[in-house]
């Protein structure tokens, strides 16, 4: 579960830079559709910086060279736990968390230029573009692959709900970073304690994991 509960830390990031972003402003479609542009950069830069992508052979599991480029852990390449899905077979590189997230985020490219042709946006600003790429690398290559990669290791539907329900702790990370990065408010008491009933029910249905 640490692999899970890293990917929701990274995944928090995503509400505190958004939250950043509100408060300078700046067109809502650049916000959603400049992270994914970042994302795709990021990855096919690693696919080609290697010039290995995911055809280094079986051996070595698909996309082991981009994940060397983008300093992921090595232990991602080891043996699989468990068989992989019938489509995995036909294509190799679905096994792979780092492909897997690249053909997510081609997937959505029609999405962003019908809508910059209907909604044709001003430019965003400087601080906006590094702020999606800092969601893009945090949220969308590192925290996406990390929580597949989670759930990939997982054996039985109780270990793979564990994971999922790990991700509760985005709530904790992300109340956290805007307070200490951001200045933001405190919750209520009322808030306080519902922090408290998702952090006790994750520790809970953890321990109830446990054989």
């Amino acid at each position: 579960m640490i692999v899970a509960a890293l990917a929701a830390l990274f995944f928090s990031t995503t509400f505190v830079l958004n939250r950043a972003i509100s408060l300078d402003g700046g067109h809502w479609f650049w916000t959603a559709s400049l992270r994914y542009a970042w994302m795709i950069s990021l990855l096919c830069a690693g696919y080609a910086v290697t010039g290995r992508g995911g055809a280094d052979g079986g051996a070595a599991g698909p996309g082991r060279g981009l994940r060397l480029s983008t300093g992921q852990p090595t232990a991602v390449g080891g043996p699989r736990r468990k068989p992989p899905a019938p489509a995995a077979h036909r294509h190799p590189a679905l096994n792979d968390p780092f492909a897997r997230v690249l053909l997510m985020s081609l997937g959505s490219l029609p999405l962003w230029l019908v809508l910059d042709a209907v909604l044709t946006p001003p430019p965003p600003s400087g601080e906006l573009v590094l702020a999606t790429a800092l969601v893009a690398l945090f949220s969308g290559v590192i925290a996406t692959s990390l929580f597949l990669y989670a759930r990939h290791l997982t054996r039985t539907p109780a270990e793979l709900a564990a994971a999922d329900c790990t991700q509760a702790l985005e709530v904790v990370f992300s109340l956290a970073g805007e307070v200490w990065l951001l200045g933001g408010a405190l919750p209520s008491v009322l808030g306080w304690a519902g922090l408290a009933l998702t952090v006790a029910a994750l520790l809970l249905y953890l321990r109830a994991q446990k054989p």
